[in-house]
């Protein structure tokens, strides 16, 4: 299924084929820890184990921490 990505560190926008279902298979499909990113759908943050659907726009926000 095709899914728009929108990569906030990069500040990109892509269509990517996904052969996936949930959230992780997509993180896991593009090589992105799990740990370090946040994703959004409709501005809802996902859990791992969510759906994702055929022509969804995904949000994948970088986690930053600081001391």
């Amino acid at each position: 299924m095709e899914i728009t990505i929108f990569k906030e560190a990069e500040q990109m926008l892509e269509k990517v084929n996904f052969s996936g279902k949930i959230v992780l298979e997509l993180l896991r499909e593009l090589k992105i820890n799990a740990e370090t990113t946040i994703v959004v759908r409709n501005n809802e943050v996902l859990t791992l184990d969510e759906e994702i659907s055929a022509g969804e726009r995904i949000e994948l926000l970088s986690v930053i921490s600081g001391g």
